[in-house]
C-alpha cells in the first residue's frame, strides 16, 4: 500500500471530480481517499461528490500492482499539476 497527504490546490472546489473518477478507474489498484469526514472510493462518482476538497489536507491512498504510479498521477492532479 502505498500512502501520500496532499493539500489540494488553492481552487479545489473546482476539481473536476469526473476526470477525477476517470483517472482512478485507469488503474487496477483499489484507491481511497481520506480527510476528516471518513474515507472515501476514488472509483466511486458518487463518494467524490460527497467529499469536501476544502478540507486543509486529504491522505491519497492505493492498494495493488499499479499502487504507486496512481498515487503519482492523482496527486499531481489534486495540486493542479499534470506529469
Amino acid at each position: 500500500m502505498v500512502s501520500q497527504s496532499v493539500m489540494p490546490r488553492s481552487n479545489a472546489g473546482n476539481i473536476d471530480v469526473p476526470e477525477l473518477v476517470q483517472m482512478a478507474c485507469r488503474y487496477r489498484s483499489d484507491i481511497s481517499i481520506r480527510n476528516g469526514q471518513g474515507e472515501f472510493d476514488v472509483k466511486s462518482i458518487m463518494a467524490m461528490m460527497a467529499l469536501n476538497f476544502m478540507d486543509s489536507v486529504l491522505t491519497l491512498s492505493a492498494s495493488g500492482e499499479d499502487e504507486e504510479m496512481a498515487v503519482r498521477e492523482l496527486v499531481c492532479y489534486l495540486n493542479g499539476k499534470t506529469e
